[in-house]
């Protein structure tokens, strides 16, 4: 039943807004975080491609930690092997 709470949460947290922050204030983070990156001389394909390889990493790193709560989660769950 944990298990299942667990589960529900991450997918609801999943699919929540990102922000519950105004427009102006999106805009000026976005606004910010480019100024930066141009001062820094990162030209802007680059970053893009950056963001993309981020989130994929992201989300291949997401898997790995599913898969292994799972198998922590089988193995508390299993009967003791004897010693």
């Amino acid at each position: 039943m944990e298990r299942k709470a667990v589960s529900e949460s991450r997918e609801s947290a999943r699919h929540a807004p990102v922000a519950a922050e105004a427009p102006a204030e999106r805009d000026q983070l976005v606004d910010s975080l480019i100024a930066a990156l141009e001062v820094r001389g990162v030209p802007q394909g680059t970053w893009l491609v950056d963001i993309s390889r981020a989130r994929q990493a992201l989300q291949e790193a997401d898997g790995l930690l599913r898969r292994l709560e799972d198998a922590i989660i089988r193995d508390a769950s299993s009967p003791t092997r004897p010693g």
